[in-house]
């Protein structure tokens, strides 16, 4: 029950966000109404058997009911600059994202990580090398539990968060022991329609935070000139000096992370592919150091991670060929990042594009097409919008669907050869998800050695 003082706060967009800040506001005691612009979102009937009393506004968005409140808790999905938010904030309401509502309750240090690529990755790694070296953290954010909800275990040595550009559009402060970005590239430009407004979106992280993990090699990562904090640079190839984190690459192919005081690491045995892999393990270890875990005690907790599924996953071969997951490359980033992370220079990679293409631009894909592709396989809702963009690059076929574009793509390779589904696009044209997507592909996979493809 709420009492006579409690504060009026409204939740802006349901879902698991939107749920995780309900638990938090009516922990401490605020009466609530909850709006979505759906009818059904998620997680309504949680809410409706966990909170009966809350006030619901399904269907739309009240503002009424947001002149009312002391308090709007804004779900990611909800732009910051939306008007009812612009109008409410013009009226001195406070409005709040749950990453802000974490930052204002949390007690013990926090390691932040964004980026448009990579950064589930290394968050969940992070989180495992801190904990095999004795650390008890909680991991989520953007990945896996919400903020919010991590505050009720209370751990004892903090928090490792992902964070997304959306969380951050709405934090004003958060204190991080150790913040970084790992890359950005062209995606979400629907939401914020040029490539710096999403970065500055990024950029926030790097308020308040002790220190700075960035990537050297892309000036968008770069804490700003006047960082007060710790400052630790990681590169895609070598490092140029004695602090920094770094990727060889040696005359056969096989990669090393260097990183300082001599510490090198044999990438071969890591259970991800590719140097932009090799990269997000570097940042994690670079990351672990500044928390107080130094490279030679945290190096032995990779043996205990488990990759996340469908990032650059190694599916089986079939006839020689080697099929390479990683659906969850959903934009053109990342699908630049596995390119340039599987490119042997031997001109070797059968590439399967393709989904909905959020109004990116595929020609970011043609340089490193034309370097390490043999063919491109497309399918998919945007599949001519990303032909017109990499014709001419290197041969280009076209499927009707997931399963011929594998056939298709087995067919084209050389033995020896990668077949990589990356597609650069959302899956919703054709799958539940990403992850579906990325199932769908190791059961096509899986068809083909059945089969006892050539």
């Amino acid at each position: 029950m709420t009492s006579a003082g409690a504060t009026n706060s409204v939740v802006m967009g349901l879902g698991v966000t939107g749920l995780s800040c309900v638990r938090h506001l009516a922990a401490r005691g605020d009466r609530l109404c909850v709006m979505d612009s759906r009818d059904a979102p998620p997680g309504l009937e949680e809410l409706r058997r966990d909170h009966p009393g809350v006030e619901l506004v399904l269907g739309g968005f009240s503002e009424a009911a947001l002149e009312a409140a002391d308090l709007v808790a804004v779900s990611p999905g909800i732009p910051a600059q939306d008007p009812l938010l612009v109008r409410a904030r013009a009226r001195g309401t406070d409005v709040a994202g749950d990453v802000e509502l974490f930052a204002r309750a949390v007690r013990g240090p926090v390691a932040g990580i964004t980026g448009t690529n990579g950064k589930s990755t290394v968050t969940s790694l992070l989180g495992t090398l801190l904990r095999e070296a004795g650390r008890d953290v909680a991991v989520g954010g953007n990945l896996g539990t919400p903020a919010l909800d991590l505050l009720a275990r209370a751990p004892h040595d903090g928090y490792v968060l992902e964070l997304s550009s959306f969380q951050l559009e709405l934090v004003e402060r958060i204190d991080l022991a150790c913040a970084s970005i790992l890359n950005l590239s062209p995606d979400h430009l629907d939401r914020y329609g040029d490539l710096g407004t999403y970065g500055a979106a990024k950029q926030r992280i790097y308020r308040h935070a002790a220190a700075a993990v960035f990537n050297a090699d892309d000036a968008h990562t770069h804490p700003p000139a006047d960082f007060p904090g710790r400052r630790v640079a990681v590169r895609t190839g070598p490092p140029r000096d004695s602090g920094e984190w770094g990727v060889v690459a040696d005359r056969d192919g096989s990669l090393r992370i260097a990183g300082p005081e001599g510490f090198v690491l044999a990438a071969d045995g890591l259970p991800v592919a590719g140097r932009h892999n090799a990269f997000n393990v570097a940042a994690a270890l670079a990351m672990a150091d500044v928390l107080g875990v130094p490279p030679a005690t945290a190096v032995s907790g990779l043996a205990a991670w488990r990759p996340l599924p469908h990032r650059c996953a190694l599916v089986g071969r079939a006839g020689g060929v080697r099929f390479v997951n990683d659906s969850k490359a959903t934009n053109v980033g990342a699908c630049r990042a596995a390119l340039e992370g599987l490119d042997t220079g031997a001109h070797d990679l059968v590439v399967i594009l393709g989904g909905q293409g959020k109004g990116q631009d595929f020609t970011f894909l043609r340089e490193p097409l034309a370097r390490a592709a043999r063919a491109v396989v497309l399918f998919g809702e945007d599949a001519e919008t990303i032909a017109r963009a990499v014709q001419g690059c290197c041969p280009v076929e076209r499927a009707a669907d997931l399963d011929e574009a594998v056939r298709l793509a087995h067919g084209l390779a050389r033995p020896a050869g990668t077949v990589l589904l990356a597609p650069a696009c959302a899956s919703f044209d054709q799958f539940r998800s990403y992850a579906d997507r990325g199932e769908r592909f190791v059961a096509a996979v899986d068809r083909l050695l059945r089969e006892g493809a050539p």
